[in-house]
């Protein structure tokens, strides 16, 4: 194998070497799954999910923006999201139950009706909420739940920080 001349950057970030990187996201991928590997691709439709994976292209895009000065929240999505049961009480979730363990709801923010799709047979519908979750160990959970109105089936879509 012939050494690689290879003139970096100064401001550019080191990456790993572009073999032991092809090889880590193939082992990714075999792990996950395909469509789970890869680069955020916002996608211009009416969808739940406003983004797509497409094939991570090192360098392709560097983002220089400074975030150490702002606070942020981040959701993380569930893939899948965890099913749940809901208990409600005058309209709003009073105990919701997922990944066997019950939660007592202390706070609730909501409903907000999304959809999308209407047009097409991909159609999709659903109320969002944001919970803090109490469960019997004191632990709080802030998530966003949310009701499918075409399956009538409740839902944890992520957990915030």
């Amino acid at each position: 194998m012939r050494p690689r001349v290879v003139q970096e950057g100064i401001f550019v970030p080191k990456g790993p070497e572009p073999q032991r990187l092809e090889v880590t996201l193939a082992r990714l991928r075999k792990l996950v799954g395909e469509d789970r590997v890869g680069s955020a691709e916002l996608i211009d439709r009416h969808l739940p999910s406003p983004f797509r994976m497409v094939k991570f292209t090192p360098g392709a895009q560097l983002v220089t923006r400074s975030v150490a000065s702002c606070r942020q929240t981040a959701l993380r999505i569930f893939r899948p999201n965890a099913s749940a049961r809901v208990e409600k009480v005058r309209g709003a979730p009073h105990t919701v139950a997922f990944n066997g363990i019950r939660y007592r709801v202390t706070q609730a923010s909501g409903p907000w009706r999304r959809s999308g799709e209407w047009w097409t047979q991909e159609r999709w519908g659903r109320d969002e909420w944001d919970l803090v979750l109490t469960g019997q160990d004191d632990r709080r959970l802030l998530v966003r739940a949310y009701r499918d109105l075409l399956t009538r089936r409740w839902y944890i879509d992520g957990e915030y920080d």
